[in-house]
């Protein structure tokens, strides 16, 4: 959903776990700091929660930047979160490519074996 939000030209707040962080690259998002590993049982997997506090440092520094400063730094996130998202790099007919380049490539290799 943020990769679309992105799209809008919309600053990203995210928070700063799970894939973000690999995600976006510097300068295109504010990261919400995550709290200590949290093991979850159930499932088997380890999760951050983000920090509320960071959260609305993070909200009250973009409104403050609208407010005082007419948006330029956090227009200057949305537009740098905007050129990423809508890069070659991502465009489908990269990705598609990318993908076609690989199953042609196991495809070759299942018939070195056949």
């Amino acid at each position: 959903m943020n990769w679309e939000h992105a799209a809008t030209k919309t600053p990203q707040i995210v928070p700063y776990s799970s894939s973000m962080p690999y995600i976006w690259e510097p300068g295109t998002a504010m990261f919400i700091s995550a709290k200590t590993p949290k093991m979850h049982p159930l499932i088997n997997t380890v999760g951050r929660s983000p920090s509320i506090e960071h959260t609305i440092e993070l909200l009250n520094t973009a409104y403050n930047d609208w407010k005082f400063n007419s948006g330029k730094g956090i227009a200057k996130i949305a537009d740098s979160a905007y050129n990423m998202v809508m890069s070659e790099k991502y465009s489908w007919k990269t990705i598609s490519k990318t993908f076609s380049d690989i199953f042609m490539e196991v495809l070759d290799d299942n018939d070195s074996v056949a």
